[in-house]
């Protein structure tokens, strides 16, 4: 059962490798891992500080990709633009369709892509219809994405490279690992080694973004949801 914020974390750390809503199709009626996650977060009462814990999360896109359309569900569409907007130059790829088996397929984008679409389009990935932002809000959005093609890239990946990915999301010939299970990830590992981490996390007026597992207190995480304006 996946009652707490940093269960489900973990379970879409281990198990999502697409952002698409559906395994195969829609004509499958079954529900992808990655959705089935994104229902039981927002089940949660899901605050402002998981939400930064998934933004700047440095080990999955897809944790972070978690975080962004949450975002843009449950968000007053008036806040989208600052939540979102430094994300819309990511240059990572991620999976928005499923690999079909030993044979590859599937397809991929630059999240800053996907990002700019969850913006703007009124459907996720043209199949599922999302929230209605009122036409001044979407004409600034629209305005911001013009001016500002320079945005600089999210901190957690800026440098001439993307950072690498986790061996749970890589493989020879693209394959996913799944043989054994991956190491837990850096926020969870503690210990005099740990890479720095992510400026949201660091210092005492940042300790509600700290993520629950690196708190050790149970409950910690589930304050009460954000309000709308």
């Amino acid at each position: 059962s996946l009652s707490t914020f940093t269960q489900v974390v973990d379970e879409i750390y281990y198990t999502v490798d697409s952002l698409s809503p559906w395994v195969t199709t829609r004509a499958s009626g079954s529900p992808s891992s990655f959705f089935v996650l994104l229902f039981h977060l927002l089940s949660l009462p899901l605050t402002p500080a998981n939400l930064a814990v998934l933004f700047a999360h440095p080990d999955s896109p897809y944790l972070r990709a978690a975080g962004f359309l949450a975002a843009r569900l449950v968000l007053d569409p008036r806040e989208l633009w600052d939540a979102l907007g430094e994300f819309v130059q990511d240059e990572e790829v991620v999976m928005v369709e499923p690999k079909k088996g030993v044979m590859g397929g599937g397809k991929e984008v630059r999240l800053g892509r996907w990002v700019r679409d969850l913006l703007v389009e009124r459907k996720y990935l043209g199949d599922l219809v999302l929230p209605r932002i009122p036409e001044p809000i979407l004409k600034d959005i629209r305005g911001n994405l013009g001016a500002n093609t320079d945005v600089p890239r999210h901190a957690a990946y800026r440098g001439t490279v993307s950072p690498p990915r986790h061996p749970a999301h890589r493989g020879a010939g693209g394959a996913t690992a799944r043989d054994s299970p991956p190491p837990r990830h850096s926020a969870y590992r503690g210990g005099a080694n740990s890479p720095p981490r992510h400026p949201a996390y660091r210092g005492a007026s940042a300790a509600g973004h700290r993520h629950a597992a690196s708190r050790g207190a149970p409950g910690e995480d589930e304050a009460s949801p954000p309000r709308r304006a």
